[in-house]
């Protein structure tokens, strides 16, 4: 998953960072096949633990083994 700021697209989050989607008025977590069009949603992200940034673990978790054209980033250096 990847989080975009619609003006300049650039990325704000991705994997293996946590990406999280509350309900915008009581911080119940929504996942994704609950959300629906006009529901007000806040999303925030997460790092990751260290040992899933690793070459070794980036191989099988980073954007591009999902299928993004994007290397990785760590969400505190977007």
């Amino acid at each position: 998953m990847c989080i975009k700021k619609e003006a300049c697209w650039k990325g704000v989050a991705s994997v293996p960072d946590l990406i999280t989607m509350v309900d915008h008025k009581t911080s119940s977590p929504i996942n994704s096949e609950r959300v629906h069009y006009g529901q007000r949603v806040t999303i925030f992200g997460i790092g990751c633990p260290p040992h899933y940034r690793t070459e070794r673990a980036l191989k099988v978790v980073e954007p591009r083994a999902f299928g993004f054209d994007f290397v990785y980033m760590p969400i505190e250096k977007l």
